[in-house]
């Protein structure tokens, strides 16, 4: 009987006994490939930091270490680098702060973001008075970005940072969170602090505030390079009480102090060699050293009155990233006991549309709260890659306060009107052109107090860009 022949391409056996053979063939490229994909290389690993000293420098304000400031008032900090770079992440600003004018009656708090609604606007100039970066109405901004942030953050990290270590101030303070939407919200049995010490004397507490909460420029993940933070100017300026402060009582006097500030810097200084590259390769050409920030531009319309309002932005953006726009109720500002940042009672019956040139977004108005909070969300990208917000669906809505005489105590008023423009959902710079022929738009009805003054807000954040030279710094918008 005649022996039937097998194919070795396709018995097994075969194709066993040729992949063994081939693994016994691989070349020394091929094993040094497979050695770097499986992590496999033991050899001595090399340096690769350019960087020769890292440290921590503090700098002082203008004004020096005595100075005090109150609402109103501005505060100046030039930052003197030299030619260190600046990690803008890590670097932050501490001053301590007091209340005045209290009484046991009055529990002064920074409620909400803590001490971040002490400052109202910030201004950004290079070292040739070239203004870089202005954010105005800065603390509404904070107000609900932060509080955008997850609660484990807030509590945590913030709280520590922003609260003067819990003397002064709680983020998302409110019990019974829990409650349905439009049912009693219970308000806290005591605030953390009277603002006064048991002898009578101001109590004073140490805050923390990184700077990127202080102008976006300092928002940024690269190293600041000298050419732009060697002798860079910091404006800021103290909100009002009112908008600072949110009491127990209504009381006329209650103010708050800010002093010893100081702005501490992580600081790196590279090897000469390293420093002198940059600046032959790229400071001295004509494309220079880029750096890269997404800022904030802001359109307001104060004293509105009615149920629809509509508000444009007429400024020239090469990239417009994303929008949204807040309404707050200014009346409330005249009371200490209300949060004067928080937003009206978001309807029901509440609707919006953005609108650039001839396109709508969305195409048809978004109604209710419900969309509007999904809205949000799909602003924030927590529908993409399921990330926990704080602002949760009440606070968002907003709630009436038991026995406060008002519905805006700090744990509500977080709603607002968003809008996205960036053009992918996975790049990062994919946003749309603003100029005269084709301006920002903002349309709203259905606003819920439409007898009292109103002021709406539109933020806008947009790329910035600064090409550093050795001798200069030049401004794309």
């Amino acid at each position: 009987m005649a022996q039937r022949e097998t194919n070795p391409a396709t018995d097994p056996t075969k194709m066993d006994l040729a992949d063994a053979k081939a693994d016994e063939d691989l070349g020394r490229p091929d094993i040094t490939r497979l050695l770097t994909i499986n992590d496999m290389i033991y050899t001595k690993g090399a340096s690769v930091n350019p960087v020769v000293v890292r440290q921590q420098k503090e700098n002082v304000a203008d004004n020096g270490t005595g100075a005090t400031f109150g609402p109103g008032q501005r505060i100046y900090l030039t930052l003197q680098t030299g030619v260190d770079f600046i990690d803008p992440l890590n670097s932050y600003l501490a001053f301590d702060i007091a209340f005045s004018g209290g009484a046991d009656a009055t529990k002064a708090m920074l409620m909400g973001t803590g001490a971040l609604r002490l400052f109202s606007d910030s201004v950004v100039t290079a070292r040739s008075s070239q203004e870089l970066d202005r954010c105005e109405r800065m603390h509404v901004l904070n107000y609900h970005l932060v509080r955008g942030e997850s609660i484990e953050l807030q509590q945590n990290n913030y709280n520590g940072m922003f609260a003067a270590s819990g003397n002064f101030a709680t983020i998302n303070t409110c019990s019974a969170v829990a409650s349905p939407v439009g049912a009693t919200i219970a308000r806290p049995a005591a605030a953390p602090s009277d603002g006064t010490s048991p002898d009578g004397s101001p109590q004073i507490g140490t805050v923390c505030i990184p700077l990127k909460f202080l102008s976006p420029i300092f928002n940024s993940t690269k190293l600041m390079p000298p050419h732009l933070s060697r002798g860079l100017r910091l404006e800021l300026a103290c909100a009002t009480a009112i908008d600072a402060i949110v009491a127990g009582a209504d009381r006329t006097g209650t103010t708050y102090t800010i002093s010893g500030v100081r702005c501490l810097l992580d600081s790196y200084t590279v090897a000469d060699s390293v420093l002198s590259y940059l600046n032959a390769e790229w400071a001295s050409t004509p494309s220079g050293l880029v750096y890269e920030w997404k800022s904030w531009v802001t359109s307001p319309l104060d004293n509105q009155t009615g149920t629809t309002c509509n508000l444009d932005l007429r400024r020239s953006l090469s990239m417009a990233l994303d929008a949204f726009a807040c309404c707050r109720e200014t009346n409330a500002e005249a009371k200490l006991t209300n949060d004067s940042l928080a937003s009206e009672i978001l309807a029901n019956t509440s609707t919006s549309q953005w609108r650039i040139g001839s396109t709508y977004l969305p195409s048809q108005n978004c109604v209710g709260q419900a969309r509007h909070y999904a809205l949000m969300l799909y602003w924030m990208s927590r529908l993409r890659y399921d990330v926990p917000t704080g602002t949760n669906f009440q606070w968002f809505v907003g709630g009436a306060t038991a026995g406060a005489g008002n519905d805006r105590y700090p744990a509500f008023g977080l709603g607002k009107f968003c809008c996205v423009l960036n053009r992918s959902s996975i790049l990062d710079q994919a946003g749309q052109a603003l100029n005269n022929s084709s301006t920002l738009s903002f349309n709203a009805s259905g606003l819920t107090a439409p007898a009292v003054s109103q002021s709406i807000t539109m933020f806008c954040r947009h790329l910035r860009r600064a090409i550093c030279f050795v001798e200069n710094v030049v401004l794309e918008t």
